[in-house]
């Protein structure tokens, strides 16, 4: 469950969590674990909310699509 993998910043069930982690890949983690700060340093200082980064957290992971499903 490292940041910038499918099982990152999520609230899934057994089953989910169990799936996300088969796709963990560590080359793609490594690219969003550089790409991610960037992006969040780039918004204005007001505009990082927690709600914010969590939403980022788990787009970039695409999540979602791997699973085939809204998460």
């Amino acid at each position: 469950m490292q940041a910038r993998t499918p099982a990152y910043c999520t609230d899934l069930d057994a089953r989910q969590l169990r799936r996300a982690l088969t796709l963990a890949d560590p080359e793609a983690a490594r690219v969003r674990r550089e790409a991610v700060p960037a992006v969040i340093g780039s918004w204005a200082p007001d505009d990082r909310t927690f709600e914010d980064i969590v939403a980022l957290n788990r787009a970039t992971s695409g999540l979602h699509r791997l699973l085939g499903e809204h998460v």
